[in-house]
Parts: structure tokens; sequence; C-alpha cells
């Protein structure tokens, strides 16, 4: 989880949340800090900074069952080039089921933004082209579609959704009934964001619910459909049979 205060206060907040083992790094000023937690898991800590922490999860045998990358992305637009490179590096270290989560400090399109500035959207490609090298995708979620907040009034308020879970396709064969949820933001500009990989999966893909999909053949005859593939085709994420899910 990423946090604002200092290391020794997350570790009185890690012991009073019953976690047993965990790493702690403390924030700079107002920024960054990331709290690490467990129990009752055999996790084993392999590296960590104020922007990130690895852990392998591995069976009893020591054997390496998946990888977990908590992030938290630098939020300075001439330096979130470093949190792109970071995901590609770290993935491309394994080939196990990998789970990201986190404070990304990006969103992913324009509808996970209200108020403020539009970003530009270069800006987003470069986090979408990202998710797409790593071959990661959204879990999705339940509740508030966004995890931060800035401002209370309607002329100030910007919302957007910064936090979220990536995973890769193996690591959702591993756990196919998760749960993402979004708690209210109370305490916190952001949101609390759970996984519960028991939590009976939402039937989303990226965002969205599940349908069946068919396909009319008298849909090719339409002059727009070749536009309409090409750019859905390129805007989408993840594997191939998740692009073919955007376009319809």
């Amino acid at each position: 989880m990423e946090t604002m205060v200092c290391g020794h206060d997350l570790e009185k907040t890690k012991r009073k949340c019953g976690f047993s083992d965990g790493v702690c790094v403390g924030s700079r000023g107002r920024s960054g800090g990331i709290g690490f937690w467990w129990k009752d898991v055999n996790v084993w800590p392999i590296e960590w900074s104020q922007n990130f922490f690895l852990a392998e999860i591995r069976d009893e045998n020591n054997a390496i069952l998946w990888v977990a990358v908590g992030v938290y992305g630098w939020p300075e637009n001439e330096h979130k080039h470093r949190t792109w490179s970071m995901l590609r590096g770290i993935k491309a270290r394994y080939d196990q089921p990998m789970l990201f989560f986190g404070d990304f400090n990006e969103i992913l399109s324009a509808a996970k933004k209200v108020g403020g500035a539009p970003r530009r959207e270069s800006c987003l490609d470069n986090f979408r082209s990202t998710i797409d090298d790593c071959c990661l995708r959204d879990l999705g979620h339940d509740g508030d579609p966004f995890t931060w907040q800035r401002g209370k009034s309607e002329a100030n308020i910007i919302l957007e959704r910064l936090d979220r879970f990536l995973a890769t396709d193996s690591w959702v064969e591993l756990f196919p009934n998760f749960r993402v949820t979004h708690f209210p933001r109370t305490n916190s500009d952001h949101s609390l964001i759970s996984l519960n990989t028991e939590g009976g999966h939402q039937e989303r893909v990226m965002g969205r619910r599940r349908y069946h999909f068919k396909f009319e053949s008298f849909w090719v005859e339409n002059e727009e459909c070749e536009a309409i593939i090409q750019t859905h085709w390129n805007r989408s994420m993840g594997e191939p049979w998740n692009k073919v899910a955007d376009c319809a």
C-alpha cells in the first residue's frame, strides 16, 4: 500500500492491523512510501524502494507460485517514463504469474478523469503500451469508478482512477474467482482498494461486464466497419482475444 508516513509509524500500523511480517519504506515528505505486509503466507521479499516492492509467493517447497509487485508511480510528468521502464524491467525477469497493484499515478482513458485539465492522449498511450508490452490486463472493480479526489466543490473537484490491479492471464487462471472492490474515501484522498482472490469474480474485462458476443456477417458490408476495427484494435490492451472483445 502507498502511504505518506514515516517508516516507524508504518511499523506501528502494521502491528495494529495484525500483520506479523512486512517491509515498510517511509515517504519522502508527502510523496511515496510503501508498506507491504503479510501473515500466514510464504512471502519472499526480493527488492524494494520508495516506488515499488517486489515479492515472490512460494509454496511449501519454496517454488515460486506467483509474483506480487506493489507500485507507487512517479507523480511528476517528466518522471513518469521511469514508472513504465520499471514495470517493463520487472516483468521481463519472470515467466510466472504476476500481479501489479498500487497507485500508478496515471489514468488509462479520458473517461477515468473528471475535472481539471485533460490529460494528453500521448501520456495515456505510454501507460497503455506498457500494459500491452507486459501482457497485463486490468482486473476491473466494483464500487466507485474513481480512486483519488482533490477538492470538494463542483467548481474545483478533480476525480481520477489512479489505483488499480493489473495481472497476467496466468495469474487470473490461478484465481478465477477474484473480486476487486473500491471502498469510499474517508480520511485520505485515495480510496482503499482490495482484491479478494476468492471473492466471486465480478465478470469484468477491462472494467466492463462480460456479455455473449455474436458476429453478424452483414457488419462487414458497412463502410465504417474497417475503421472501427482498426481504431479499437490499436487502442486496446492485452492479448488478442481481449482486443477482439474491445472491438465488439
